[in-house]
């Protein structure tokens, strides 16, 4: 059995629990700690800015990469459905928040918190 080494709260570990669930395989998940220390405000920044881009991506087309729901749409939605609590507040973003909409209804959808 496939065993993954996650932090219930990273985004990147999400992006793999999530495909893994899209692709029906099972795994055991090893729970792991993590220590956080960043520089808050240059990190609002360079979120800000990246949220710039994939609004100005959107803008016109339903999802990131090509014609249809990819894997491009899984990494980014992995922290960008969370924002929020990181403080980052998408209101100003309204192609983003509707594309977080049809990413979640996306058959095999998972929690970021789910095991």
């Amino acid at each position: 059995m496939l065993r993954l080494y996650d932090f219930l709260d990273s985004g990147n570990g999400y992006k793999v629990r999530r495909l893994l669930s899209m692709l029906g395989r099972r795994f055991e998940l090893i729970e792991l700690d993590d220590v956080k220390h960043a520089a808050l405000d240059r990190k609002r920044q360079v979120g800000h800015a990246a949220l710039g881009v994939m609004e100005g991506r959107l803008t016109g087309r339903d999802w990131i990469a090509g014609g249809g729901f990819t894997i491009a749409d899984i990494a980014l939605y992995a922290y960008t459905h969370v924002a929020g609590e990181g403080g980052f507040d998408l209101q100003g973003y309204p192609t983003i928040r509707a594309w977080l909409g049809r990413v979640a209804a996306q058959p095999g959808h998972v929690p970021i918190t789910q095991r």
